[in-house]
């Protein structure tokens, strides 16, 4: 792991704690409730001042952040404090970091698709699978599909839909080979394991710049996609499934150095990946995270009074040592890997 390795991902790390920190920083200051500290790191000051009523900090350890509010942990009789605040605004706060996690990724996302582009699938083969239909049919890489069943095939999509819905049927299909014309017939397998009909083959891709606009859209729909990804993830991990792929912050850094020397949009990627993690991860209702904050709080409006804040910090205690034991666990994993 060399310096510069670890540098990109100091740097990774404090964008990704800058944005989930601002969200409570911004959403706290919004709704009247006083904050003492913004600070970036743990542990001592490296660089500190003083703004109106605010203290801000850089500390000397990058490993995390954090906003001290007034009230948060200890009563307080100040009308701005955090405990004497409605439900709904503490509740408003705390959802407010993990919520900008989901922004910051959307944000790269937009920035990547709008310099790269889209993949957009032609309906040309790529690659033709052995012991397919698409082989024994005598398809062949670069064959353009002009039309299915009569119906045009204007692309990849277009042969996909029609192929998915005539499993076990022939289908009398027309290509372009060579600036020639041909008719074939192919009929689709179903695959038992993907609960799809299939003719065994990869269409051609190529990148299409798109508008800014396009841009969001698109990026709107991939965050809703690794949304989905990512909660199976967890639920399999909080069923004791998919420990081996879980990585901890030795083996982040590692994968954060290997996205850099590939490239900026490598490595754009990987931030957003991992900050939809982040904040997926501190919405769960686990103590000592975001996610058990809020159903603390939900808790409190339905009963109207709120529960022993000492027995809440105990339990956020206990959730927090687990984690660090989970980390470390993680870590020394990472290493002997």
């Amino acid at each position: 792991m060399t310096p510069s390795t670890i540098i990109i991902a100091i740097i990774a790390f404090g964008v990704l704690i800058i944005f989930h920190e601002f969200g409570h920083f911004v959403v706290a200051k919004a709704v009247g409730i006083k904050v003492e500290e913004f600070a970036i790191g743990m542990g001592p000051a490296l660089y500190k001042f003083h703004r109106g009523e605010t203290d801000y900090a850089i500390r000397i350890l990058p490993i995390g952040g954090f906003v001290r509010m007034l009230g948060e942990d200890e009563q307080s009789d100040d009308e701005r404090a955090f405990n004497n605040q409605s439900v709904l605004k503490r509740i408003a706060v705390i959802a407010a970091g993990p919520i900008m996690n989901f922004i910051l990724t959307l944000l790269l996302l937009v920035i990547i698709t709008f310099m790269v582009g889209i993949a957009v699938y032609l309906p040309v083969v790529d690659t033709v699978l052995p012991d397919t239909p698409a082989q024994q049919a005598g398809l062949q890489p670069g064959d353009r599909f002009i039309s299915i069943e009569g119906k045009t095939v204007e692309s990849a999509d277009d042969a996909r839909a029609i192929v998915l819905a005539n499993p076990g049927k022939a289908l009398d299909a027309v290509i372009e080979r060579d600036g020639k014309r041909l008719e074939l017939e192919i009929t689709p397998e179903y695959n038992a394991e993907t609960q799809t009909a299939q003719i065994g083959i990869t269409f051609r891709g190529q990148m299409q710049k798109v508008s800014f606009f396009k841009a969001v859209g698109y990026s709107f729909v991939q965050v809703y996609n690794m949304t989905k990804m990512m909660i199976v993830g967890i639920g399999q991990l909080l069923i004791g499934q998919g420990f081996d792929q879980v990585m901890g912050p030795y083996g982040i850094v590692e994968i954060v150095g290997q996205a850099a020397s590939q490239g900026v949009v490598d490595l754009l990627w990987l931030v957003a990946i991992i900050s939809l993690n982040v904040g997926l991860i501190n919405l769960v209702p686990f103590p000592a995270l975001d996610g058990s904050r809020i159903v603390f709080l939900a808790i409190e409006g339905i009963r109207g009074k709120p529960i022993d804040r000492e027995k809440e910090g105990m339990i956020h205690f206990a959730g927090l040592v687990i984690l660090m034991l989970f980390m470390i666990a993680v870590t020394f994993h990472d290493i002997m890997r």
